[in-house]
């Protein structure tokens, strides 16, 4: 007897980059606010954090393009 799958959800789309995710909590983090679970201090220094990482990977060339480009 073959194996039938269930049919999975369809979802609009992937996983947002880390940078349009770290915007969208900005935007809306109330409900982590609800029955102090996080502060709105802890959230503001986490997506600072994370923001500070964002750009240093979106700043540092690839190991094949740093040998294509860069090296000597």
């Amino acid at each position: 007897m073959p194996c039938r799958r269930k049919s999975w959800p369809r979802f609009r789309r992937s996983a947002a980059p880390c940078a349009e995710a770290l915007d969208s909590l900005k935007a809306d983090h109330e409900f982590l606010k609800k029955g102090n679970v996080f502060s709105a201090d802890f959230i503001d220094s986490y997506i600072d954090l994370k923001m500070e990482e964002v750009y240093a990977f979106e700043h540092t060339p690839h190991p094949v393009e740093f040998k294509m480009y860069y090296s000597v």
